[in-house]
């Protein structure tokens, strides 16, 4: 009897140890607090978009690759305490010399990222009318899209650009 408990004890120890370590890991977690009526979801906060592979012909004939959509995610938004029930949005960053409405790309393409929302071209560092809002999720939606730089000869290469947003509740 003492052989057999031993001998189960044995068994049952190394059943346990052999589980004890098969992975690990670590889970992080992060987030902001904002002073605002609507949180900024997180797919929407830090976004890439890919225009892909374009024709340095079609650029250089005034055409552009396909469009891409650009959309801020807001929510539980509560705008009761809002004026106008509203945001603003301001979209920064390197715009072509002379052009407000064209981001600038890094690499020596000579192209350019154009946003357009709500019937116009986005003006770089000028916030947009205000977009009216409501209570709980709401998309404000963006479209945008490269072409070739005003006034310069477009290449061929890779490029990259960086627009930056803040929104400004009305």
């Amino acid at each position: 009897m003492k052989t057999h408990l031993a001998t189960s004890v044995v068994v049952l120890l190394t059943s346990i140890g052999a589980f004890a370590n098969q992975g690990s890991g670590v889970v992080n977690f992060q987030g902001t607090v904002i002073n605002a009526p609507c949180g900024i979801d997180p797919i929407s906060v830090d976004q890439s978009i890919d225009f892909g592979q374009i024709s340095k012909s079609h650029l250089a004939a005034g055409g552009t690759s396909l469009q891409k959509s650009l959309d801020i995610k807001l929510v539980n938004c509560d705008v009761s305490a809002l004026a106008t029930k509203g945001v603003a949005v301001t979209f920064s960053g390197n715009t072509v010399t002379g052009t407000a409405t064209e981001l600038i790309t890094a690499g020596n393409t000579n192209t350019a990222v154009v946003i357009n929302g709500y019937g116009a071209d986005i003006i770089y560092g000028s916030p947009t009318d205000n977009i009216k809002l409501n209570d709980g999720n709401n998309t404000l939606h963006f479209t945008s899209w490269t072409k070739q730089a005003t006034g310069m000869a477009v290449a061929e290469g890779d490029f990259s650009a960086v627009a930056n947003f803040n929104l400004t509740y009305q």
